[in-house]
């Protein structure tokens, strides 16, 4: 197994961020989990990722979960960015 990395798309708050990561971690097959807020990412390594997703979904329905596919997060914080001072 490798760690796999997702983006957790509409992850509002820290504590909603520690919501799934405990969660996370409670799921059998789980041998290690970080969800950082300030990156909206999901770090994980697990034997069954579709069972940790279905108990995130539980807890947290809000949340949108995508593989990150090579987009690095200095992209994101540039989006990020970049509509909040449009005319920079």
């Amino acid at each position: 197994m490798e760690r796999e990395k997702y983006s957790l798309i509409n992850l509002d708050c820290s504590e909603c961020a520690e919501r799934i990561e405990e969660t996370a971690r409670k799921v059998d097959g789980v041998s290690f989990v970080s969800v950082s807020f300030a990156t909206a990412s999901l770090h994980i390594i697990a034997e069954d990722f579709r069972e940790v997703e279905k108990a995130i979904k539980k807890v947290e329905p809000n949340i949108e979960i995508q593989k990150n596919n090579g987009i690095k997060e200095s992209n994101r914080l540039f989006d990020f960015w970049s509509e909040l001072f449009p005319l920079l």
